[in-house]
């Protein structure tokens, strides 16, 4: 058959819906037949682009024309049957803009044409039809603004047909998700009676309404897509849809242990995936639902500490390091390398290393992996990217290796094991402390009451107040005084709660030990406060005598000052407290 372009006359008309405009157009042709013959450069025929401008009216004029010239029911059929250059009908370009009544009209035209046999079958097949690209009219629809009325139509008049996916994998209900489009989402999963899920890139509806954030993911077709794939799951911790999340896991809790990656040469776990974007709120919800997914491994035999570490997931070590039940299985498995995650940290950062090594003496350093390289052998080929950790790791060995030395030798010679102290000695020792700490606290309390009681320079006999009031110094050691009184009465109380905390059943050696160290502060304050309150008397009463004052001034504070650099110097030699 012979196409020819569209008269520019008879083509304004349709755009523009003018129903006169196109009988005059016509008339003016020399077969008023050439019209539906006639095409734009798309292919596009009068009946596509009067549904593409939704002219619902001149799409019925155009059909009303062709049957009253033919009298054809074959010629009306082609026209509404007709496909431009992408395959299109004009039932693709009506619901591509979502013009429903234009839509209604079609398919009326084509019921009304039918015979008996056909029972709707016709109908059915435009609505199957196939653009280029695999589109039906419902994937139009959908994609095109969640034209919810016009997918009412479709599904209604064909709901047993099965949508399959497109040339790039997506079907209609996938895109529906995607886009976020409820109502047309809702109309397919409730009428649709063969819904199809797919999408591309192996990914179903319910990854679309997850990554896109769309709430309607609880439904029960949804959940019915957990027994396909659990992939979901792994989008859900990356975008950290907490919601999703749970919701997985309360349906299908087996969605946690099953992998990520298939088939493929590398595989990784959910878990994994939630160390990997440090997603710890993600990991919590999964080892409470399920408990046993510590001691599952990725493709390379990693845990999740190994997976933790390559990631710097610092928040995620530590996590991992507060639940000391799984941390010490964790950090001495090795994986198909024979690398632990220590040979791992060794690598990433040597300073966190040295932590470790001091913190936590008792750990495999020096474990082999499969080159027979332990973690300092590893740190040592790395010196030259990381010299400073390098040190600290190297003096961490030393340090580790004199405490295995003097370890072997106490296995090896019992008669020169030291008796280490047990908590109820160091207990003991701490409250031996406290008693000689106790008498001097007295004492200072004592005489600091008894030398507020009688200060110095006496009372005015008539008005009863202090002669020295008005002195600054004299101001100055009533105020030191009352400090050191108040501190050695806090030390006595300090001293009270620490011997009623060591006596409890279920006492805390710790709070022993601070609540000492307290009373131990509270008891040099007492002290330093008592000198200084002397000095200030003895410069109030040597007033008269202001060289010899301020020489006796001096020499206290010199005392004072010499014996706290001492006290330091002892304390950052090394000198500590036996608690």
């Amino acid at each position: 058959m012979v196409i020819d372009q569209m008269n520019p006359v008879l083509y304004k008309a349709v755009v523009k819906g003018n129903v006169e405009d196109y009988h005059k157009a016509l008339g003016q042709m020399p077969e008023e037949e050439a019209c539906r013959r006639q095409v734009t450069p798309k292919g596009n025929t009068v009946l596509h682009v009067a549904a593409i401008h939704g002219h619902k009216h001149l799409v019925e004029e155009i059909l009303r024309e062709v049957e009253d010239n033919d009298n054809d029911d074959a010629a009306i059929m082609s026209l509404l049957f007709a496909k431009n250059n992408r395959n299109e009908s004009a039932l693709h370009c009506a619901a591509e803009k979502g013009h429903d009544g234009i839509i209604s009209v079609i398919f009326s035209a084509i019921k009304k044409r039918e015979d008996v046999e056909s029972a709707g079958g016709r109908v059915r097949e435009m609505i199957e039809m196939t653009d280029d690209v695999k589109d039906t009219a419902l994937h139009k629809a959908v994609r095109m603004g969640g034209h919810l009325e016009v997918v009412k139509l479709l599904i209604q008049e064909d709901p047993e047909f099965e949508y399959l996916a497109n040339d790039d994998g997506e079907t209609p209900i996938y895109i529906a998700a995607e886009l976020q489009f409820h109502g047309c989402l809702e109309e397919m999963l409730n009428k649709c009676q063969k819904p199809t899920y797919g999408g591309p890139l192996g990914r179903n509806a319910l990854h679309a309404a997850i990554l896109s954030g769309l709430d309607f993911y609880w439904t029960k077709p949804f959940i019915s897509l957990l027994d396909k794939t659990f992939q979901p799951l792994h989008y859900a911790i990356k975008i950290e849809n907490d919601e999703a999340v749970r919701m997985i896991l309360e349906r299908k809790t087996s969605a946690a242990y099953i992998c990520a990656g298939g088939d493929k040469a590398e595989w990784t776990t959910t878990f994994h995936i939630a160390a990997k974007h440090g997603k710890v709120k993600m990991m919590k919800e999964i080892s409470n639902r399920c408990p046993d997914c510590w001691e599952m491994v990725n493709s390379k035999g990693q845990n999740v500490l190994h997976e933790a570490i390559l990631s710097k997931q610092v928040n995620v070590i530590r996590h991992i390091k507060q639940i000391s039940d799984q941390f010490e299985n964790l950090v001495t498995h090795k994986d198909e390398d024979g690398n632990t995650p220590l040979h791992l940290l060794a690598v990433i950062d040597c300073s966190i290393m040295h932590q470790f090594i001091t913190k936590r003496p008792m750990l495999n350093y020096f474990a082999f992996n499969k080159k027979h390289q332990t973690l300092f052998d590893i740190a040592f080929l790395e010196r030259n990217k990381l010299d400073i950790g390098y040190e600290k790791l190297i003096e961490g060995k030393r340090t580790l290796l004199n405490c295995r030395k003097f370890a072997d030798r106490m296995i090896q010679n019992p008669e020169h094991r030291v008796n280490i102290p047990t908590e109820e000695n160091r207990l003991e020792a701490i409250i031996g402390m406290g008693k000689s700490s106790i008498v001097v606290a007295t004492l200072i309390l004592t005489m600091t009451f008894a030398t507020g009681i009688t200060v110095p320079g006496g009372y005015h006999q008539e008005k009863g107040y202090p002669l020295l009031l008005r002195n600054a110094a004299f101001k100055a050691f009533i105020t030191t005084n009352t400090l050191s009184f108040i501190c050695s009465f806090c030390s006595i109380a300090v001293h009270i709660a620490m011997v009623s905390e060591a006596s409890r059943h279920l006492r805390s050696f710790e709070t022993v030990a601070r609540l000492n160290f307290l009373q131990g502060a509270l008891l040099l304050y007492s002290c330093y406060g008592v000198v200084i309150a002397f000095l200030c008397a003895m410069y109030a009463t040597l007033a008269p005598l202001r060289p010899l004052a301020i020489a006796d001034l001096i020499l206290g504070f010199s005392i004072v000052i010499i014996a706290y650099c001492a006290y330091r110097l002892l304390w950052l030699c090394g000198s500590r407290p036996p608690y």
